[in-house]
């Protein structure tokens, strides 16, 4: 045979290896992926059905995706639209909870304070009401009595307190009161 190749090769098959199955010599390998080669660049009917099979996969592919996206976009749009109205609805009530609350600031911390009897001083002594025997923790158990102190905070400014009290507001609240305050 001169100058070209046969494309009939006889296998070698090695001896069988430590799983007891045969292998193949490997530098049959190398033959046997060029005549594939070979073949495949002098038949056009086998290189147009290799186009045709990478093309359909490919087609398939994508129209798997866009079917995929197009199914999961409502979904997730229903979705997002759901956590939007329950992250309204949960600073809603945390704001309807936070109505009842005032946040002091400006007391130095002490070792050993009790924070109701400080609070129930400081509201007699500079804002004038008469708070005793109900307990004070900075939530209120009536509104009026809250109202009433924030109402009458603008006594400490008049007595250039270093204490302040300001209602007790949600972090997107206070955002939001913070930017109109600011623009």
């Amino acid at each position: 045979m001169s100058g070209k190749r046969s494309t009939t090769t006889s296998l070698s098959l090695r001896p069988a290896n430590k799983c007891g199955r045969m292998t193949l010599n490997p530098a049959l390998i190398t033959d046997i992926q060029q005549i594939m080669v070979d073949k495949i660049k002098s038949d056009p009917v086998l290189q147009q059905s290799i186009a045709d099979i990478v093309k359909s996969n490919n087609n398939s592919v994508g129209d798997s995706a866009e079917s995929t996206v197009a199914l999961l976009n409502p979904v997730i749009e229903t979705i997002s639209d759901k956590l939007s109205e329950i992250e309204s609805k949960i600073d809603g009530l945390e704001r309807y909870n936070r109505t009842w609350c005032l946040r002091f600031h400006g007391f130095d911390e002490e070792q050993h304070e009790n924070i109701v009897n400080k609070i129930t001083n400081f509201t007699n002594t500079h804002l004038g009401l008469n708070l005793f025997l109900r307990p004070i923790i900075v939530r209120y158990f009536s509104r009026p009595t809250r109202q009433q102190i924030l109402h009458s905070t603008y006594l400490l400014k008049q007595k250039n307190s270093k204490i302040f009290v300001v209602e007790d507001l949600t972090k997107r609240t206070l955002a939001l009161f913070h930017a109109a305050r600011n623009s």
